[in-house]
C-alpha cells in the first residue's frame, strides 16, 4: 500500500527544480498544501481502526461521560 506523501513530495520537488531552472523562486516545502481527499481518507481509516478496538455496552450505568470524569478531577 502506497501512501500519498511520498509521491506528493517527489512531484513538488520536482516542480521546484523546473521553477528554479526557469528563474523563478519556489519552495515546495513552503508551498505544500495538503490534498482534503487524502486527509479525509486517512483521518477515516485512523478513526475506523480506533472505534473497531472499542467495547461497547448497552448499559447506561456504564458510560462515562467525559466531561463528568474531567469535572470530577479539577
Amino acid at each position: 500500500m502506497m501512501d500519498s506523501t511520498s509521491s506528493n513530495t517527489m512531484i513538488m520537488q520536482a516542480m521546484e527544480a523546473h521553477l528554479n531552472l526557469h528563474q523563478i523562486a519556489y519552495d515546495a516545502a513552503d508551498n505544500h498544501i495538503i490534498c482534503i481527499k487524502h486527509n479525509t481518507t486517512n483521518t477515516t481509516r485512523h478513526m475506523i481502526s480506533k472505534t473497531s478496538i472499542t467495547e461497547y455496552s448497552d448499559n447506561f450505568n456504564n458510560f462515562t461521560d467525559l466531561i463528568d470524569s474531567v469535572r470530577a478531577t479539577i
